[in-house]
């Protein structure tokens, strides 16, 4: 047979008998909570109740540390999900600010290009109108110059339509002198100069280039040594030949 089980009454009478037992041996200390039962509350019981109260504050009983945490953690919970919230909004600032840095640099390319494009594109313009005069200016220099007295050589530019030089008469005219040829180096000019023409006035291949020609007319004169300044150097070189673009203001 199995151990006989302990039932509930068994258990109230053994705790009697143990607390008669207990009385029994020691009859004072009835008395004492006895008395002590029966006197009023003073400040000592006070100051038990306050060290038991600390004792249970230590021991974790009704500790209002204790009832605070979850509020604390709450506390850095929400902390912690603002500085997260924080740094999200940096990365998207960040984000925009490349963004809108690239749509700048974009835009400075574009007008870069396109300032580039124009400048290449006035380049060219320059050029070809360059290219068309020089054209234009090597189909004058085909035409073929007139070879008259002391080697003297004329190409009419333009031919004028006002009444024509004569001897012992005044002239106006503009001129370049250059070295050697027309794209020669520039040696001597001046928008307005008057002399008699077949005078001495000017060198003799003045006065037999410009014969011919009329106010408003424009000519090329290729003089050599022998009709200009000889072996004298005027800047092309001692007998250089000279070239001369005139232009009749007025005769």
């Amino acid at each position: 047979m199995g151990r006989r089980k302990r039932r509930n009454s068994d258990i109230d009478l053994t705790i009697e008998e143990n607390f008669d037992r207990r009385r029994d041996d020691n009859p004072r200390n009835d008395d004492k909570n006895s008395s002590s039962s029966s006197s009023p509350p003073t400040d000592d019981d006070d100051d038990d109740e306050r060290q038991s109260t600390t004792e249970n504050d230590k021991d974790g009983n009704n500790n209002p540390s204790t009832i605070s945490i979850p509020v604390q953690k709450k506390q850095k919970t929400l902390t912690e999900e603002e500085k997260i919230e924080a740094l999200r909004r940096k990365k998207q600032e960040r984000k925009q600010r490349k963004k809108e840095k690239r749509v700048e640099q974009t835009r400075q390319n574009e007008e870069r290009k396109e300032l580039q494009l124009t400048n290449a594109k006035k380049i060219q313009e320059a050029k070809e109108k360059e290219a068309k005069k020089k054209l234009e200016e090597k189909s004058k220099d085909n035409k073929p110059f007139t070879t008259i007295r002391k080697g003297v050589q004329y190409q009419d530019v333009l031919v004028g339509k006002g009444p024509p030089v004569q001897d012992r008469k005044k002239v106006r005219v503009s001129y370049t002198l250059r070295a050697k040829h027309r794209y020669g180096k520039i040696l001597d000019s001046s928008a307005d100069f008057g002399f008699r023409l077949g005078r001495g006035d000017v060198i003799d291949g003045w006065d037999i280039g410009l014969q011919g020609m009329r106010q408003g007319g424009k000519r090329y004169l290729i003089i050599p040594p022998q009709a200009g300044y000889g072996q004298q150097n005027v800047g092309a070189g001692p007998g250089g030949i000279l070239f001369f673009e005139v232009t009749i203001l007025s005769c």
